[in-house]
């Protein structure tokens, strides 16, 4: 099955979410930009470690807390 991505509202490209999954509820698969993907690719490429090093869940302070924030834009995470 063959499911559209969207960026507000406007198809940005396709993925069949084919991976195999590891656990959980996320799925994740290949995905396949139609132009307007193509040219929002350098500013997903750009945020995309950003929100990996938000979402670490390795990543804690002594206490044993997280590092990230409820606000992605407050966060400490370099």
């Amino acid at each position: 099955m063959e499911y559209t991505i969207t960026s507000r509202g406007r198809p940005i490209g396709v993925t069949d979410l084919g991976f195999k999954r590891v656990g959980g509820p996320l799925r994740s698969g290949w995905f396949h930009p139609n132009a307007e993907g193509e040219r929002l690719m350098p500013v997903i490429a750009a945020v995309y470690p950003v929100v990996c090093a938000y979402v670490r869940h390795d990543v804690h302070w002594e206490a044993g807390t997280s590092t990230a924030q409820p606000d992605p834009s407050g966060s400490t995470i370099p």
